[in-house]
């Protein structure tokens, strides 16, 4: 009778080639026991039989047919991360049950760029079926995903002084960390003004402008510069005795009674 279904990858063996004969004899089968039969309905397994009382008994041949089911097959990509702008790293995963001797292996790759946005991307894989087994499997598929995180962006202004009284100085900074020429640009800016007291500090602060919508891609660092106001120049005080005049920086000199001060 026709044996039951069996999947892909089991050898045949007694269970599917169990004919009888009622006399002594020899049974050969087609396919023959080990083989294993690609994946299909209605493949025919066949036996010849020879007598060893070939005087009385004729050969005597039979067939039946038997099913053969896919196998699963079970591909996985690894899911991995890295840094916004960073190239992506090498991608991997697994492939799980196939049948030894059939040569199929599977990359895996993603949509994701430098440029990428961060957050989830998935990781795909894809099967090279060199053997042409590929038809012999049902195929799940997993995927993974590449995590894209955000990178680290410092943002430090300058320190910078003034005289007290005059205006304040062009301001300004640095930024470390920028990716794919990402057009992030800073402005600084202090509460100091001409009249702020002389002697004090000052804190330098600064904003970002994203006028391109990349800044979520970044942790941002925000360090404070300080601005300085030092004391004005003392006023200067010329001095003339007779014919003879200098310039004195200090605020106070000692001079003869008889000279004239202007």
């Amino acid at each position: 009778s026709n044996p039951a279904n069996i999947t892909y990858g089991t050898a045949l063996g007694g269970t599917q080639l169990n004919a009888t004969a009622d006399v002594p004899g020899s049974l050969v089968y087609s396919p023959p026991g080990g083989a294993i039969l690609t994946a299909g309905d209605g493949q025919i397994l066949s036996v010849t039989f020879t007598p060893t009382d070939s005087v009385n008994y004729n050969s005597a041949n039979a067939s039946v047919t038997i099913n053969v089911l896919k196998a699963g097959l079970t591909v996985t990509a690894s899911s991995a991360s890295r840094v916004y702008g960073d190239a992506n790293p090498a991608l991997n995963g697994s492939v799980s049950g196939l049948i030894s001797g059939d040569s199929i292996a599977a990359t895996f790759t993603t949509t994701a760029t430098v440029g990428s946005a961060v957050g989830g991307h998935p990781i795909l894989p894809v099967l090279d079926d060199a053997g042409g087994r590929l038809g012999n499997y049902v195929v799940t598929t997993n995927a993974g995903t590449l995590t894209v995180t955000k990178a680290a962006l410092v943002v430090t202004p300058n320190n910078a002084s003034r005289p007290y009284g005059q205006a304040n100085p062009v301001l300004t900074g640095t930024i470390t960390g920028l990716k794919n020429n990402d057009d992030i640009t800073a402005s600084y800016s202090t509460t100091a003004t001409s009249a702020s007291a002389a002697g004090a500090t000052y804190p330098i602060t600064a904003a970002l402008v994203d006028p391109n919508g990349r800044l979520a891609n970044y942790t941002v660092t925000l360090n404070a510069g300080t601005l300085t106001i030092t004391r004005d120049d003392p006023p200067v005080l010329t001095v003339a005795s007779g014919d003879a005049s200098y310039v004195e920086k200090a605020p106070a000199v000692v001079l003869d009674p008889t000279a004239t001060v202007t």
